[in-house]
């Protein structure tokens, strides 16, 4: 489920469980008996609440919070530019290629990610508190500033019981598994999964 949207000004009340309910439904009376729905995944930014306010009613069950997502701003442009994620391009210095501000994930510049793969005592058990702060000194030095977004949460909803095909004895999620699972056992149990934190593999971003 990517977006729910409905025409300005207007509201539908219960308009989120009729279309769920409206879209099991007519998948399940397709043709193909492949149409038909095993569960629903959705992603909520926390910035705007919490699963709780909704979500759970409907049947939802959250199985993944992210933290927070880190990003910089640039302190004259005011661009926007991502840290971690897929599809981000680095860009040249401001002497090479021009930014395009449309261009969806743009990265830092090319001088930036290199001094950031400078930074020391990210690894090892070392303390980070300086790296950090290098980190940050290193950025204002190229005219940006960390931000942070509130985080996401991830929700399942299953639409018909997913049968456990762990061994006997198997742990998911700290919990022993029955022969029924629930939206979060199976979370855990799928195939590809989703990573459960933010990753770089540049020392000054990590």
């Amino acid at each position: 489920l990517i977006r729910l949207c409905s025409k300005r000004d207007g509201h539908v009340v219960g308009g989120m469980s009729k279309l769920i309910k409206a879209f099991i439904r007519d998948r399940e009376n397709s043709e193909s008996s492949t149409n038909a729905v095993d569960d629903i995944v959705t992603v909520i930014d926390r910035e705007w609440g919490t699963a709780k306010e909704s979500w759970h009613a409907l049947g939802f069950e959250t199985v993944q919070i992210m933290p927070p997502l880190p990003m910089v701003v640039g302190l004259h442009d005011g661009l926007r530019r991502h840290l971690v994620g897929a599809g981000i391009r680095p860009v040249q210095d401001q002497s090479g290629d021009e930014v395009d501000p449309k261009q969806l994930r743009i990265g830092l510049t090319v001088s930036a990610l290199e001094e950031l793969e400078t930074v020391s005592g990210v690894s090892g058990g070392a303390d980070t508190s300086n790296a950090h702060e290098e980190a940050v000194a290193i950025l204002k030095r190229h005219g940006m500033s960390p931000v942070y977004d509130t985080g996401i949460e991830r929700l399942m909803m299953l639409v018909k019981p997913k049968q456990d095909t762990e061994p006997k004895g198997a742990v998911v999620n700290g919990n022993a598994t029955s022969d029924q699972l629930t939206a979060t056992q199976a979370w855990e149990l799928s195939t590809p999964r989703y990573t459960p934190r933010y990753y770089s593999n540049n020392a000054g971003i990590h």
